[in-house]
């Protein structure tokens, strides 16, 4: 099957090669090399707006992250991933949520395969948000979408029936340019205001986050959707489901963008909710280029509160927050004087080891970072798309590994500083190719902001 991003309609190839019909009009987020002519969705800010950015703070003050490979992958590894027929249910099941003593051997290319088809399923959610005709939303990863549990600015996508587990995706739109809605969502957040969770007022609190992102995400988790239920009682109806199933429940939100934030905000609340009520499985989230969360001190509020909750025995709840940010997007440097979790400079950035920033129990943040796509054109580096390619074949298998196990061993040579602010300002002014960051590309490095 095969999408045309500009109409958004799906063909069926016919088997002597020649271009097939149209079978159905669906949305899905495209690669960046399925249409190279084709102008990128604008959703974000305008490259004016961009280059504003260019005398700002880095990027982001990673503790320490995953660097993209410049290795390229073998010849016979898979270069594109269906997320249409990928068991979703069954890969979360095997590589989130299987025990050590039944998941086979890290290096395995099997489980390697079920990684990048969990990471394709989440990109293609993340671009399926943007979608704000319910009836255009397509099923990803052989999950339902429920539409009665849906809104233009979140969808959500469940697998009730699994034998093993009980999946369920929850997906926030990022910034659509034509709606006044979410250019106003962006704006609020320069401003902080202070944190309560929707779900359970009593539940801890994160400080001062983003006016915008709160707002977005009180809204959704007060609407009443699927038979006039808030998101508290339909998360509590999950989580009961699943006790007298006894199976795992599986809750991944995940975002671009906007999106990105609103799901790292909206997961925090999530996981506190489900883990006060005793839920065994797991709470993922996958945040692909988030702007800034809240106030300083929030990335040391993020992970304690949830340690918390989050115990290293069997059947405790269990939390991860995976970042995929990409070099010289300027996105993820704003609102100015607000952090990401766990990306400050302090003492605990060495807690998790070389490149994977842990609290105690069963509470994992791991950020990923790829390299630029352009050095002129930031706003390309902010497209979800790109991830597309990145996942089929331009992450390392280690980096795979550090994103869902654990971490390999640190190497000392991949030590490096970051791009300088002058040399990214000519870059943009003048068209001077700025310095690359030294260091070998594949492993740990450690940024020092």
């Amino acid at each position: 099957m095969l999408r045309s991003f500009s109409t958004g309609t799906l063909f069926r190839p016919s088997e002597d090669g020649s271009p097939g019909h149209p079978a159905v009009t669906l949305r899905m987020p495209a690669s960046a090399s399925d249409s190279p002519a084709r102008k990128p969705p604008r959703r974000a800010a305008s490259l004016d707006d961009l280059r504003n950015c260019a005398t700002a703070g880095p990027a982001s003050r990673r503790p320490v992250v995953i660097r993209a490979s410049s290795v390229r992958a073998p010849a016979d590894r898979v270069k594109s991933i269906d997320p249409v027929r990928v068991d979703l249910a069954g890969a979360l099941r095997q590589v989130e949520l299987a025990s050590g003593s039944v998941r086979p051997r890290p290096g395995t290319g099997h489980l390697d395969a079920r990684r990048r088809e969990v990471l394709e399923c989440m990109r293609a959610c993340a671009g399926e948000a943007y979608t704000a005709d319910l009836g255009q939303v397509a099923d990803v990863g052989q999950l339902r979408f429920a539409g009665e549990m849906s809104t233009p600015t979140l969808k959500c996508w469940e697998s009730v029936a699994h034998r093993d587990v009980l999946a369920v995706v929850v997906g926030f739109s990022g910034t659509r340019m034509e709606e006044t809605e979410d250019l106003l969502c962006d704006l609020k957040s320069q401003i902080a205001h202070p944190h309560v969770n929707p779900l359970d007022g009593r539940l801890p609190r994160l400080g001062h986050v983003g006016a915008g992102w709160q707002e977005r995400w009180q809204a959704e988790a007060l609407a009443r959707r699927g038979g006039g239920l808030r998101m508290a009682e339909i998360l509590a109806g999950y989580a009961a489901t699943a006790r007298e199933r006894g199976q795992p429940l599986s809750v991944s939100v995940v975002g671009h963008s906007l999106g990105a934030v609103v799901a790292t905000l909206a997961s925090f609340d999530i996981a506190n909710f489900l883990g006060a009520s005793g839920v065994h499985g797991k709470v993922s989230t996958y945040a692909f280029n988030p702007p800034r969360l809240g106030r300083t001190g929030v990335e040391d509020t993020y992970r304690s509160a949830l340690a918390r909750l989050a115990a290293p025995q069997e059947g405790a709840l269990r939390f991860t927050l995976r970042q995929f940010t990409r070099h010289m997007d300027p996105i993820q440097s704003v609102p100015f004087f607000m952090q990401h979790p766990d990306w400050a400079d302090g003492g605990h950035r060495d807690r998790g080891g070389a490149y994977a920033a842990e609290a105690r129990g069963g509470v994992r943040i791991v950020t990923y970072n790829d390299e630029a796509a352009s050095r002129v054109n930031l706003s390309l580096n902010h497209e979800l798309s790109l991830w597309k390619t990145a996942i089929a074949s331009g992450m390392s298998d280690a980096a795979l590994h550090s994103l869902f196990d654990g971490r390999p061993k640190p190497e000392p040579e991949a030590e490096a500083t970051r791009l300088s602010r002058r040399s990214f300002f000519l870059s943009l002014i003048d068209g001077v190719s700025a310095q690359r960051v030294p260091g070998v590309a594949g492993r740990p490095i450690r940024s020092d902001a």
